[in-house]
């Protein structure tokens, strides 16, 4: 399997030659007449390559943080994984078995967390920090879409949404550049309005009303 880590690496010796072209490319010109000059272009064309597939590793670096991220919002998303409002939650909902903060939450951030790290060690800060943006970026626009769809129905419901929410800001916050994931987050949250529990469906067993018509 292909992983971030590979990817990085693949990326940090695509910069090593991209680095060294223009030297290479310095030095053979030096040894070149005024007719072999139109042959330097193709160094320009390889330097080109390299940079556009450089940009085609961050970009898979991306498409697997939003499959990772399309994952955890499936069980965010399905009540039989996570439900807000219950009274009692399994502790296999909660990252480590108890606490607060529910498991699909923790293995988002540390998803996060660990391509934090893995890039870190393989990449420019530069090219570091446009991966780490988008990908938080996306992040948080997902959460804020799939927060305002959650039928929670209790003030108890919310307060643990509150938590999860609040856990991505503590744990994300310092790796985002604009400082405001966890506000932005936070302030959705606090404002979203408890949804009306849904009546309950009379039994089968009741009886219907009587008719007034009569058969002939």
């Amino acid at each position: 399997n292909i992983t971030a880590k590979h990817l990085a690496l693949a990326s940090q010796s695509l910069s090593v030659f991209a680095t060294l072209i223009p030297y290479i490319k310095d030095w053979i010109r030096s040894k070149m007449t005024d007719k072999q000059m139109v042959m330097l272009t193709e160094f320009d064309r390889i330097l080109r390559d390299f940079q556009e597939h450089q940009n085609e590793i961050h970009s898979k670096l991306v498409s697997i943080m939003t499959e990772r991220l399309a994952l955890h919002m499936r069980s965010m998303t399905n009540p039989a994984v996570v439900d807000y409002d219950a009274l009692n939650k399994p502790p296999q909902q909660l990252a480590n078995g108890g606490g607060s903060v529910n498991a699909f939450m923790d293995g988002l951030v540390k998803d996060a967390i660990t391509l934090h790290k893995v890039l870190g060690r393989f990449l420019p800060a530069a090219s570091m920090r446009r991966v780490i943006d988008e990908v938080l970026q996306i992040f948080t626009t997902r959460l804020e879409e799939e927060i305002q769809q959650l039928p929670i129905t209790t003030p108890l419901g919310k307060t643990r949404l509150q938590a999860d929410v609040a856990y991505f800001g503590q744990k994300l916050g310092p790796l985002d550049s604009s400082g405001i994931i966890g506000t932005r987050l936070m302030k959705l949250v606090k404002e979203l309005l408890l949804t009306d529990k849904k009546a309950t469906p009379p039994s089968s067993g009741s009886a219907a009303p009587p008719s007034n018509n009569t058969n002939p």
